[in-house]
């Protein structure tokens, strides 16, 4: 199985006369559309693309993601995507805790890509600021 998925995601290089392998998972977004975008190329995803290390491409702007464009991205992305106007989530609780819509309109996809893009923050080593109740927490470990 390891061998099937290098070979997916190599590509031959003529010159050298090798294969390569892009370590990185490329997400190619405008800042005006960002949390429709992402959401759009999470979704269509495979699970190999999503182990690679994630590089950030704000279109229309240059430079180089070394890191610091990557915690940007998901620092603009989590003000939005966990905003309680987002109708994703409510501050039944207060405004310190993060808590499940009951009258959210998305569906659990919704919920599903939230899920990833936390992950994907966490795998690329870079902390929200969501506060969710210990009950989450909980329930992430299996207690």
């Amino acid at each position: 199985e390891m061998i099937h998925t290098a070979n997916q995601n190599a590509s031959f290089d003529a010159v050298r006369g090798q294969y390569s392998v892009d370590p990185f998972f490329a997400l190619e977004i405008e800042r005006e559309h960002m949390l429709e975008q992402t959401l759009k190329k999470i979704r269509k995803a495979d699970a190999v693309e999503l182990r690679k290390k994630l590089r950030i491409i704000f279109k229309g702007e240059e430079g180089l993601d070394a890191g610091g464009v990557t915690k940007e991205f998901f620092q603009l992305l989590s003000e939005e995507l966990f905003n309680a106007n987002s109708s994703l989530w409510s501050k039944r609780y207060g405004s310190d805790i993060t808590w499940f819509n009951s009258d959210c309109t998305w569906d659990n996809e919704g919920y599903e890509l939230v899920g990833v893009l936390v992950g994907l923050a966490l795998y690329n080593g870079v902390l929200l600021d969501v506060r969710f109740p210990m009950a989450v927490y909980r329930k992430l470990l299996g207690l």
